[in-house]
């Protein structure tokens, strides 16, 4: 009490120092400034109202996150370059979309992403060209989180399986499919029936004459169909005919994978252009560019419900590029005078090909687009802690000397390698590298199989199936120094989870975070 009194009486600093020293409450403070004259009454107040006032909170960490990835093409065991990949919010009314481009790695990247729950998912031409896309991933963005998924058009089997079902796929029943389009633009075209006929597998020259196989489908609206039938290796016979006219026909052989992709491109009248006059006076008519160019608007809806396309890309062949905004709205600026062709690709949506009139007071351009076939991804999506996981299991592996070649990052830059391919032929275990008869180089190891000595071993990129990897494709996907570990295992040895049962070997590369 005594050094209360003081501090009353004595320099405001005293006052200052008992407020912050002891554990007097703001009640407490208020029941002294009877004691307190003047204008040292209403100073000391504001001063030891002060810490009792709520401190604002300090930020704790960084509140925005990032996704990134690498794109595949599973049909191909390639890398995905060019492809555009969106990452759309979930939950709002309209969402909003992110969109970046792979590079030739196939590697993208979302940096400063507010946290939240998103779908991610990627165009390109590759996709269009099939008529369906996997399905798209729902991502879950935490706050300073770093998530790492990996995108990829799915593997045959994977969409035969989807199209086909489990029965075709057991009986190898292959899948052929593609778009029916008009020859003059590539514009899709609806009423076409699509037959394809094929000679069983083994029916020779003496055999007892028996009707020829054959399955019949009607494309969809946009030109899409797919035939379950005949077996890869098969020679089939395809047959278009639309208003029961034959329009085309082609004699082609199904790939050992079971898929067979191909457009019929048919010799039709060309699809009337886009073109429906304004009303005089609409505030919305398109007003003069520079010299022989003018703006085009339009908005893309979906077919069914128009329900507004978020994040669609529209593009005049050879021109510029746009994308909607979240009324389904877009504009393309400096577009030239005349015929233009449009093409619209949109997440979940068959691609889009449309013939334009551009010309002064045009109709604003109404785009629908129909639903595509989604097909679940093969790929695996992983994120930081599932990568951990995975390396946690090779050092592991690695820790009990399992049966296995193993390399970690240490020995990998202790032999200072150029190129990943190098690093293989100096491993114990028979690997060498050999060309096939065009030129292309591969990894080989002992096979176990009496088919022949040596086969190309399944490759496995952070746990991603890559068979069919060249040593240059194998180089550029992966640098020496991006390294994490290196697992090599005979055809018996290898992980289940990692092997073919191919009578042939495995490689596992691990990369760093």
């Amino acid at each position: 009490m005594r050094y209360l009194q003081r501090a009353t009486r004595g320099p405001l600093s005293d006052f200052t120092e008992y407020v912050g020293q002891s554990s007097a409450s703001l009640r407490q403070v208020i029941g002294m400034l009877p004691l307190l004259r003047g204008p040292r009454r209403f100073i000391i107040f504001i001063l030891a109202c002060a810490p009792a006032l709520p401190a604002q909170p300090r930020a704790s960490g960084p509140t925005t996150a990032s996704v990134s990835g690498t794109v595949f093409d599973s049909l191909t065991a390639r890398v995905l370059g060019g492809a555009a990949v969106q990452l759309v919010r979930q939950g709002t009314i309209a969402g909003s979309t992110l969109t970046v481009t792979s590079d030739s790695m196939g590697r993208y990247r979302f940096a400063k992403v507010v946290p939240g729950r998103y779908a991610l998912g990627f165009l390109h031409p590759a996709l269009d060209a099939l008529g369906f896309e996997p399905e798209p991933v729902s991502v879950l963005v935490a706050p300073g989180s770093t998530r790492r998924v990996n995108l990829a058009i799915p593997a045959a089997t994977t969409l035969r399986l989807a199209l086909c079902g489990d029965g075709a796929v057991r009986d190898s029943t292959a899948l052929v499919l593609g778009f029916a389009r008009r020859a003059r633009n590539r514009a899709p075209l609806d009423s076409v029936i699509v037959t394809v006929a094929w000679r069983p597998r083994g029916a020779g020259a003496r055999d007892v004459p028996q009707p020829t196989p054959q399955r019949r489908v009607a494309a969809s609206p946009s030109g899409w169909f797919v035939v379950c039938a005949a077996q890869g290796g098969d020679t089939i016979r395809l047959t278009a005919r639309r208003n029961n006219v034959t329009v085309t026909t082609a004699t082609l052989t199904i790939p050992e994978s079971g898929l067979l992709q191909h457009d019929v491109l048919l010799n039709d009248e060309p699809a009337p252009a886009v073109a429906v006059q304004r009303l005089a006076g609409d505030s919305t008519a398109a007003s003069p560019g520079a010299a022989g160019t003018l703006p085009v608007d339009g908005v893309v809806i979906a077919a069914d419900g128009g329900r507004p396309i978020v994040g669609a890309i529209i593009g005049i062949v050879g021109g510029a590029v746009t994308r909607s905004d979240a009324q389904g709205a877009w504009r393309i600026i400096g577009v030239s005078r005349g015929t233009q062709t449009l093409t619209v690709r949109a997440l979940r949506y068959a691609p889009l090909t449309v013939t334009i009139d551009v010309a002064q007071k045009a109709p604003q351009v109404r785009l629908g687009m129909t639903l595509l076939q989604g097909v679940l991804d093969t790929v695996n999506v992983v994120d930081e802690a599932v990568t951990d996981s995975n390396l946690a299991e090779f050092l592991e592996r690695r820790r009990t000397r399992g049966s296995g070649t193993f390399l970690s990052a240490e020995d990998i830059h202790s032999r200072r390698p150029t190129h990943i391919s190098e690093l293989f032929v100096a491993i114990q275990g028979g690997i060498t590298i050999q060309r096939d008869s065009v030129g292309n180089k591969f990894l080989t190891m002992r096979s176990n199989t009496l088919r022949s000595d040596r086969c190309i071993p399944a490759i496995f990129i952070d746990g991603m199936s890559m068979r069919g990897l060249t040593t240059g494709d194998l180089d550029g996907l992966v640098r020496p120094t991006d390294l994490f570990g290196i697992e090599v295992y005979r055809a018996a040895n290898a992980p289940v989870e990692f092997s073919e049962q191919d009578g042939c070997g495995t490689i596992l590369v691990w990369t760093k975070r």
